[in-house]
């Protein structure tokens, strides 16, 4: 699908495709809140297509949420220990 993508962006021109994007900094519980709005969504989107009682054009809708990082703050301690063994708190957000 990711070929598709690509060879859509060549192609198509921009009123005829859709394509956004989003980098943001999560935390467990927010990711999987992410996770059940992107389902409500799809299943949103779903029902309104399958309202039509025609088909004009076949369309491929591709959404993906993935890691770019480690979990950063476990990283994050576990770089900035002293070498008195104590550890330095950083908040931060790193790509």
């Amino acid at each position: 699908m990711g070929e598709f993508a690509l060879q859509a962006f060549d192609d198509l021109p921009i009123s005829e495709r859709f394509f956004s994007g989003l980098t943001m900094g999560v935390t467990e519980k927010s990711y999987k809140k992410v996770i059940e709005e992107l389902k409500e969504c799809r299943r949103k989107i779903f029902a309104a297509v399958s309202a039509e009682d025609e088909t004009e054009k076949v369309c491929r809708l591709n959404i993906q949420l993935f890691p770019l990082t480690k979990n950063i703050n476990k990283r994050t301690s576990e770089n900035s220990k002293h070498a008195d063994g104590n550890a330095e708190t950083t908040k931060g957000n790193e790509v």
